[in-house]
């Protein structure tokens, strides 16, 4: 849907792991098929273990395996989201940083111990953001940096100290 209606920073290139996983009907628990198979054991519960098919057909996907550090793998997810929350303000789809942040922390549960993904920002440097987004972007568009937090990187500025609104 999201690539639907953003295509330039959206769209997909290629097959997508979770599009074969559901043209191949593996939905995981819902009907015992996904990255695992799932069998019940003496009590009957639900054990997993990693299906050897599957893996086989999603490492056609991938182009070659890539060792990633933790800082790597968190960068990869966590800037493209940041940025869209940073698009939302840009956009005033929503009134202040603080309802962005809650509403990521109690809407999709982003770790409340980072304060949400503006918090966060602020807390890593908005200019350290977007360096780290702009060594990605040759990736996916997704690393694209909103025109308002890049000049608000240029200003030393942050979400909290910039965009709260007056009491």
């Amino acid at each position: 849907m999201a690539a639907e209606g953003f295509p330039e920073r959206m769209a997909g290139q290629g097959e997508a792991a979770v599009d074969l996983m559901h043209s191949q009907q593996r939905f995981g628990q819902k009907n015992k098929l996904g990255f695992y198979a799932y069998e019940k054991d003496k009590k009957g519960r639900l054990k997993k273990q990693v299906d050897e098919t599957i893996v086989a057909k999603l490492a056609a996907l991938c182009a070659h395996p890539v060792e990633l550090s933790d800082e790597q793998i968190i960068d990869y997810l966590m800037i493209p989201l940041c940025l869209e929350v940073a698009r939302c303000i840009e956009k005033n789809i929503v009134a202040s940083p603080a309802e962005a942040d809650l509403a990521l922390v109690y809407g999709i549960g982003f770790p409340p111990f980072l304060g949400g993904a503006l918090k966060y920002m602020d807390s890593l440097g908005l200019q350290h953001v977007c360096d780290k987004a702009d060594a990605l972007v040759g990736i996916s568009p997704l690393y694209q940096v909103p025109a308002q937090m890049r000049a608000m990187a240029a200003q030393g500025e942050t979400f909290y100290g910039k965009l709260q609104p007056a009491n």
